[in-house]
């Protein structure tokens, strides 16, 4: 089983490394942290496209999921505590967890260098790119946080490498999202009128539904007022869905479902995550992520958001494209708002991958189906 050291305490990362595509000596690593409750197994239906794309995908498991190190005592303690400041700790070592991981993948594996083509960035070659999905781009998030805050030599080495942060269809946590402005949207665990020991298996089929949100598509997304983006978006998934917008889920075969899913996971740790760590916490990280780009400031961000998911993480997408529009300051990151056309939040996943951005509106009219890995990865290379 592999496993990488993140620290210098016995703490581990599980991973799956796809190797270097045969033939090719200037790939492209792609990175990929999953979401909460499903964990890194769901990229799996990439892995057989990869190669042909000279792409190389490293699958990682975060602490608390299946092969990793699980959280310690004190840990989940600082979790619940209420206290911001051991919050904001905890998320703070999840970042710097996945600084170490990619130092040391780079070390072992001497994955090629980020290099420029002769028309500069548009034909980028080699270096590394991070995906997260999902709730996990919390962890991505304090990744970046953490920027500023590494030793110089790290920071010149992942500088060499590191191209692009993905932002995939990110909760309302990661993005900084004010709780008061989203209780309008239905969320399974925060439904009290669902059974504690119901809300794990409610919330897997819910992510994984079409919704058919009245979004207009001439329009951008932060144009829309709060109650023109409130009034379009539904809480429901599509009844009676014609074979394209079936839950990812009833796609699954029981053996599928329980290799890509820890159910454990959500009463030990992710609620605590996501009901119980102050907001305030997500928001200040965030800040931290992405409005100081002294440290890699060529590094893209774009954040991919889907039209057919459900209300939170389109929600969460129109109130930080707002912020990026309006109130960014100067020498923050750029941001690139792409939104990805029929996909819901879950088998998105299985159609992007790194890209090597030259045009963002060519992704706006891809299309994809539940079981189309091949479409996602090359979504992500247009955008890497």
């Amino acid at each position: 089983m592999p496993l990488a050291p993140v620290d210098d305490k016995g703490t581990q990362f599980y991973y799956e490394d796809t190797g270097a595509p045969s033939g090719c000596a200037t790939y492209t690593t792609l990175v990929l942290i999953h979401g909460g409750v499903f964990h890194s197994a769901i990229y799996r239906p990439m892995i057989p496209y990869a190669a042909a794309r000279n792409v190389r995908l490293v699958l990682v498991n975060v602490r608390d999921y299946p092969g990793s190190t699980p959280y310690s005592a004190s840990e989940l303690a600082a979790l619940r505590s209420g206290n911001r400041e051991e919050q904001k700790a905890m998320l703070d070592e999840r970042g710097k967890e996945v600084a170490k991981f990619l130092l040391w993948f780079i070390g072992k594996e001497k994955i090629p260098q980020t290099a420029n083509g002769q028309t500069g960035n548009s034909s980028r070659t080699g270096g590394l790119a991070l995906l997260a999905w999902s709730w996990g781009n919390t962890i991505t998030m304090a990744f970046l946080a953490q920027a500023a805050k590494l030793p110089q030599r790290d920071q010149e080495i992942l500088g060499s490498y590191l191209r692009t942060l993905f932002l995939f269809d990110s909760s309302g946590h990661a993005l900084g999202l004010p709780t008061d402005l989203a209780e309008f949207i239905m969320h399974p665990f925060r439904d009290a009128q669902i059974p504690v020991e119901q809300q794990g298996r409610t919330f897997e089929r819910w992510v994984s539904e079409y919704y058919a949100h009245a979004l207009p598509k001439d329009a951008a997304l932060h144009s829309l007022t709060y109650d023109e983006l409130k009034a379009s978006l539904v809480q429901q998934p599509i009844d009676n869905p014609p074979p394209e917008h079936v839950a990812t889920v009833d796609h699954l075969s029981s053996e599928q479902y329980a290799d890509v899913v820890d159910p454990t996971v959500t009463a030990r740790s992710h609620l605590l995550y996501i009901m119980v760590v102050d907001r305030s916490v997500y928001r200040d990280v965030m800040h931290d992520a992405l409005w100081d780009s002294s440290v890699w400031p060529g590094l893209r961000v774009p954040l991919i958001w889907c039209d057919m998911s459900v209300s939170e993480t389109v929600f969460a997408a129109w109130h930080f494209s707002q912020q990026v529009k309006e109130n960014w300051p100067r020498g923050a990151r750029k941001i690139d708002i792409v939104r990805f056309e029929g996909a819901n939040h879950f088998v998105s996943v299985h159609a992007i991958l790194p890209g090597i951005a030259r045009d963002l509106s060519k992704c706006i009219a891809l299309q994809p189906h539940g079981d189309e890995p091949q479409r996602m990865l090359e979504l992500l290379l247009t955008l890497a």
